[in-house]
């Protein structure tokens, strides 16, 4: 793993602002979710929130925009997001669940999490 990406994770979990954590831009790459035959469209109504979860969820939205992180959509696709209360504010969440159960999980096995030590272990 590449020594920024530690740097990266420890100021994640420090709560730092989006401009602390902005990941380098990878032009090109592109993810494609193989959903089973026949899906329809999924979209689960945004559920409701104080006005302070807005007021974050808004901001934040408008800071990854800002950033290049996200960009606005038009999709059918539609998953509720919300915020998660921790110690340095809030957490942005998202509710993948229905997607993730309509989703075509790839035939390639993960690594064993015991295997990857082991590699890592001569680092």
């Amino acid at each position: 793993m590449d020594i920024r990406d530690h740097l990266f994770l420890k100021e994640l979990r420090k709560g730092k602002g989006v401009e602390a954590l902005t990941p380098p831009v990878r032009e090109g790459i592109e993810h494609e979710i193989q959903l089973h035959p026949g899906t329809q469209p999924i979209s689960v109504k945004q559920w409701r929130q104080s006005p302070e979860q807005r007021k974050v969820i808004q901001d934040w939205t408008k800071e990854m925009v800002q950033a290049g992180i996200i960009r606005p959509s038009t999709s059918a696709f539609c998953a509720p997001t919300f915020c998660v209360k921790k110690p340095v504010g809030w957490r942005i969440v998202h509710d993948y669940r229905q997607l993730n159960s309509a989703t075509i999980l790839p035939a390639i096995p993960m690594p064993r999490k015991e295997d990857t030590f082991d590699a890592m272990g001569g680092s």
